[in-house]
């Protein structure tokens, strides 16, 4: 059951993370110069006060969703370059709804 916890736990931060990224970059962020992407300058620490995560849980989060190539990063830089695959996960929370046999 433990694992069960800890998988909905990452599940939750990923589309928390996701989600969030989407909005801000939406809202703050801008257009790549070669176009189809969205850019937004923002560090780890902030992000994670945004998300209301510690700055490794973000750090472990962008990591994924980098090597997933949905993102990519240069020092604060965060570009979306898939934000289908983004809006994928953000579209999707997790359930908790779960029913655990005993």
């Amino acid at each position: 059951m433990a694992a069960t916890i800890i998988e909905d736990n990452k599940l939750e931060m990923r589309w928390r993370t996701a989600r969030g990224l989407l909005r801000l970059a939406r809202q703050h962020g801008r257009t790549a110069p070669a176009g189809g992407s969205l850019q937004l300058t923002i560090s780890q620490e902030e992000l994670g006060k945004y998300l209301g995560a510690t700055r490794p849980n973000v750090n472990r989060q962008l990591a994924e969703l980098k090597s997933a190539k949905l993102i990519t990063i240069s020092g604060t830089e965060i570009t979306i370059v898939d934000a289908a695959g983004l809006e994928e996960i953000a579209d999707h929370p997790p359930s908790h709804d779960r029913e655990f046999a005993p």
